[in-house]
């Protein structure tokens, strides 16, 4: 077990920064879609955006620049997202917040106006992150299911969201509405299984959803994570262990696997081999805790 242990440690701390766990917390992207990608090119813009190597305060003041010229709401909404990044940089926290907020404002309303322009989700669903506006994420692709009730995707963020918020109920009724569109979709199925195992509710539909999961991607290993966590909350400790195990050993480099192996170690009285497992794995991608905060602890 413990060359296994830490084997997952040295890929995690080597790899580039990871993704969520792969189901529904995929949606909430990682990383602006598009920020800055426009047919728009200027001195001004070539300092904000990073472009050059310049002082934060002469890129904030390019930026500004920028935003008061009001060219477009993508323009400045992008304009707001860099600057508020050199804000951070240079410790200015709530500048950097306002930015941000700013910059949600303009996302959503372009989203409402495209609802179809991935782009505009993907960055508005990565600032709401970056907020840690769970309640408001869902709330946005919420209106954006509205609007276009059979696009997939809205649905998948619109649950991944809810998940994040802690409203594992509404979180299971937005996978279950993803379902009727593509049953085919394992995330979706996964997504099933996983908020109802947070929920602790319709236990026998989240099993039935993650054997479907698991059998769809051939024993992937996200898959195998999603049914270990609900093993986990259902209190087979033994099996949540072997799938944690499992889905490590089909991918060494998902520190939500690791993560799982290193709280299973600990209930299993692995405190010390557990507790440095848990650590390494939220320091290199704190997104776990988007788990621990839906049950998964020691």
């Amino acid at each position: 077990m413990k060359c296994f242990v830490f084997a997952i440690a040295a890929a995690l701390l080597s790899a580039a920064p990871a993704f969520a766990q792969g189901w529904g917390m995929e949606g909430a992207a990682r990383h602006p879609q598009a920020m800055g990608i426009i047919e728009y090119q200027s001195r001004d813009w070539a300092q904000c955006a990073g472009e050059e190597e310049i002082a934060p305060q002469r890129a904030i003041s390019a930026c500004g620049r920028i935003i008061g010229e009001r060219i477009s709401r993508d323009i400045t909404a992008s304009a707001y997202f860099y600057r508020s990044e050199l804000y951070a940089q240079i410790g200015d926290a709530q500048r950097a917040d306002a930015d941000v907020a700013r910059s949600v404002g303009l996302l959503v309303e372009l989203a409402q106006v495209e609802p179809d322009n991935a782009d505009y989700a993907s960055n508005l669903a990565y600032l709401r992150g970056k907020m840690g506006d769970f309640a408001g994420g869902a709330a946005d692709f919420t209106r954006l299911v509205a609007l276009r009730p059979q696009a997939i995707e809205h649905r998948i963020r619109q649950a991944d969201f809810f998940f994040r918020a802690r409203d594992f109920v509404s979180a299971a009724a937005a996978f279950d509405a993803a379902a009727q569109l593509d049953p085919t979709n394992a995330a979706v199925q996964a997504g099933r299984c996983e908020a109802r195992a947070a929920a602790n509710r319709e236990i026998e539909v989240a099993t039935e959803a993650c054997a479907e999961a698991v059998r769809l991607t051939n024993d992937s290993s996200s898959a195998l994570f999603s049914r270990g966590y609900l093993n986990f909350m259902q209190g087979r400790i033994e099996d949540a262990l072997a799938d944690f195990r499992a889905a490590g050993e089909k991918d060494n480099t998902n520190p939500y696997a690791a993560y799982g192996y290193g709280v299973v170690s600990i209930r299993l009285g692995r405190e010390e081999r557990g507790r440095a497992l848990i650590a390494q794995v939220t320091e290199a991608v704190p997104d776990v805790e988007a788990y621990a905060n839906a049950g998964l602890r020691p």
